[in-house]
């Protein structure tokens, strides 16, 4: 992929654990004979316990937690993309993130759950059977590294995880992942993405995250409804019996899903090309309602602004916030003064200066130094008007005052109110878009609307905490204890806080001459709003495509490598029974190209591929033949037997046409015997499309239409419209 110019990851897997697959612990503790499956899915134990390892290992000089009471900085740890605060929320809201949450009881269960890897196309690379009470970063880890084993060091991971936000920080603080952490792109499963915070959202949510294309990252949810009902059977089984059922069931899903694969990349591309069909029509409409360009260079520079101005770290209380802000002010005051000694000497070397190139090159210092000069005194005004005074010998004499200490903690407080007000606004725009769709969004809303009720406790809470620290504020200016002219903040209303009503107290000058602030374009503008959501989700939907079309190349050389080495196999085989397996192989190879070939057709290449896929005419003929006989005759039905159907033509062309010609006419004779009147035609018809005489019929699956190739395509591929046709029953 990366020589054909991909530069997407190359691999995209998704995690979760299930602590409902859970095992009791027998009396005497003691397991059942071992049984260990051949092909089984499981990591082994001894993985796991070095994954454990290895984190305890790093983990083991841990250094002490920063007081964050003690600061008034939200920083931004290395390599992460988001402030500490988000991932600390994020942290708190996940029952995931907790290691220590007992999710299921050790006393009574010897296996706790299960922990799945599986690839974007929801098939189970591998799993891990956990037995601890809560859901461990090393069983993450353990899976990852098996990961690793089997891909090359030049292969981009991209991993989806209800807590990826957590595992990336954890990956980065402790060095699980060495330097192959260069190789991940973490991102959050679609429906957890809603319960964390916004700001975590703009970064790791899939639809936000360049390379995920319309991977949702639910892949192991689907999973754990498949072995739902071996719930009950396995919670009393024997701990080899457990896994050996698992395996089991986990292979017969993996054979089920190879046979369906090519109709899951169909869906998919037909999904994704009507969506980007959609989204282009309501782009295009967009501009034509508001009459403005909104070119894609635009809209992706405001959605980089918007991200910038959303992510960035906020200030927090402190309860040395006062002295520290009059600082900050006294400092900007002496850069001032020290930008203004050197415009005088500046100024006193010009007035002295005669020279052409001399005097230019003073004039480009001088507008250097007012512009530094400008900058500085903006700040510092900004500074002072969080105090809330006008001259700087009241900041100096009232340096520690414990009114300058309530401001300044009340305006980080405000701004905090506002951020998550305007995160808000984003999340709603999504849960209103949810009542208007389908049914089958029901669900997301419900989880949207929970986690958004969440948060709104959390802004309640500081809207409260901001009102008493300005009655506060207010309190010392009655006692004389505050700078002269000092007026106190104006408290935040609650009522109606969360109508989100451009005219409410939260979004006017309540005190810190903030108001004059300009509102950005993707903020403001409804046009720029919905912009950003069509062309995010439009790279989205080219992602997808762009996917979809090197899967299709994949599936077609995994085929031709696999058949190729299975005529190898054949060749270098004499013992029977193996031959038969190869044979049995052979026979599984040919349904797979069949149920593949006239699905894969629809889907464009990534690159030129080979029109022939390995298989000889004469096998995959009488492959079809075969097929073609049961479902016309009923087969091993109880509806009779088929007719063996020999092939007498020396090449391709004449033996299709014989062979055509037998199998219709035996098809048409059945129909005969089997037309009993008007009221059987319903059954007729079905035989008849079964055998594939209607061209273009279209078969549905899973409630999507998808255009199949007629049976007499394969038979007479280069007969064009020249196909027998069968007699009508009379």
């Amino acid at each position: 992929m990366t020589d054909a110019g991909y530069t997407a990851p190359h691999v995209i897997v998704s995690l979760d654990g299930c602590f409902t697959q859970k095992r009791r612990r027998t009396k005497s503790g003691l397991n059942d004979a071992k049984r260990v499956h051949p092909q089984s899915c499981f990591v082994s134990e001894e993985t796991v316990r070095e994954a454990e390892a290895l984190v305890d290992r790093l983990r083991g000089n841990k250094p002490a937690r920063e007081a964050e009471s003690g600061s008034n900085q939200d920083t931004v740890e290395a390599g992460m993309r988001i402030p500490n605060s988000v991932l600390d929320s994020c942290h708190e809201s996940f029952k995931a993130a907790d290691e220590k949450r007992v999710k299921a009881s050790t006393h009574y269960f010897a296996d706790t759950g299960l922990m799945s890897m599986v690839c974007r196309h929801d098939r189970v690379l591998w799993m891990v059977n956990m037995t601890s009470a809560g859901e461990k970063q090393y069983y993450a880890l353990a899976l990852i590294i098996e990961l690793l084993k089997h891909l090359p060091r030049t292969a981009n991971i991209g991993l989806l995880y209800d807590i990826a936000c957590q595992l990336e920080r954890s990956c980065r603080k402790w060095g699980f992942l060495g330097d192959d952490l260069h190789r991940f792109l973490f991102a959050l499963a679609v429906f957890h993405a809603y319960g964390h915070e916004w700001a975590c959202q703009l970064l790791y949510h899939p639809r936000k995250c360049i390379g995920f294309g319309l991977t949702d990252g639910e892949g192991c949810e689907r999973n754990w409804s498949l072995i739902k009902p071996l719930i009950s059977v396995l919670r009393v089984s024997g701990y080899h019996q457990r896994k050996m059922v698992l395996d089991e069931q986990i292979l017969f899903n993996r054979d089920q899903s190879l046979l369906g694969m090519a109709l899951w990349l169909v869906k998919k591309w037909v999904k994704a090309v009507e969506k980007k069909a959609a989204l282009e029509a309501d782009l295009e409409q967009l501009r034509e309602d508001y009459r403005v360009g909104l070119s894609d260079e635009e809209l992706r520079a405001e959605w980089k602004k918007q991200v910038e101005a959303q992510t960035k770290p906020l200030d927090r209380q402190d309860k040395n916030a006062g002295k520290k802000a009059v600082e900050v002010v006294l400092e900007l005051g002496r850069s001032i003064s020290h930008v203004d000694d050197n415009l005088a000497e500046l100024d006193t070397k010009m007035a002295t200066t005669n020279g052409i190139e001399a005097l230019t090159e003073y004039n480009t210092q001088r507008d250097a130094l007012w512009t530094t000069r400008k900058r500085l005194s903006e700040r510092r005004v900004a500074a002072m008007n969080k105090l809330g005074v006008e001259e700087l010998a009241d900041v100096k004499r009232f340096k520690n005052s414990r009114f300058y200490t309530l401001r300044v903690n009340a305006y980080a407080l405000l701004v905090r109110i506002r951020q998550r007000m305007k995160n808000r606004r984003f999340e709603l725009d999504r849960l209103e878009r949810s009542f208007r769709s389908a049914v089958n969004e029901q669900n997301l809303e419900k989880h949207i609307g929970a986690a958004m009720a969440k948060r709104q406790g959390t802004i309640s809470t500081y809207a409260r905490k901001y009102n008493v620290m300005c009655k506060e504020m207010q309190s010392l200016i009655t006692k004389g204890q505050a700078p002269k002219n000092a007026i106190a903040p104006l408290e935040i209303k609650l009522e109606g806080l969360f109508k989100m009503d451009i005219d409410h107290s939260i979004w006017h000058d309540l005190g810190f001459n903030d108001a004059d602030v300009e509102v950005p374009r993707w903020l403001a503008d409804e046009s720029i709003r919905n912009g950003i959501r069509y062309r995010l989700e439009l790279d989205r939907c080219e992602e997808e495509i762009d996917r979809l079309r090197f899967e299709r190349c994949g599936l077609q050389e995994w085929f031709m490598a696999d058949w190729q080495g299975l005529q190898c196999a054949k060749e270098k085989v004499s013992e029977h029974s193996i031959m038969h397996q190869l044979e049995l192989r052979e026979a599984r190879m040919l349904d797979i190209l069949i149920k593949w070939g006239p699905q894969l057709g629809t889907i464009e290449t990534a690159y030129d591929m080979p029109e022939v896929w390995g298989p000889a005419w004469e096998a995959e003929f009488d492959r079809r033949r075969v097929l073609y006989t049961n479902s016309v005759t009923g087969k091993g039905k109880g509806k009779g037997k088929g007719k063996a159907v020999e092939v007498k033509g020396d090449n391709m062309e004449e033996g299709q046409r014989e062979m055509t010609a037998e199998m219709f006419d035996d098809a048409a004779a059945d129909d005969e015997d089997a037309y009993e009147g008007e009221e059987h035609d319903a059954e007729v018809i079905e035989i008849i499309e079964v055998g594939g005489e209607l061209d273009g019929y279209m078969e549905e699956e899973d409630s999507l239409m998808i255009p199949s190739i007629p049976i007499e395509s394969w038979l007479y591929p280069d007969q064009g419209e020249a196909q027998p046709k069968r007699a009508r029953a009379s």
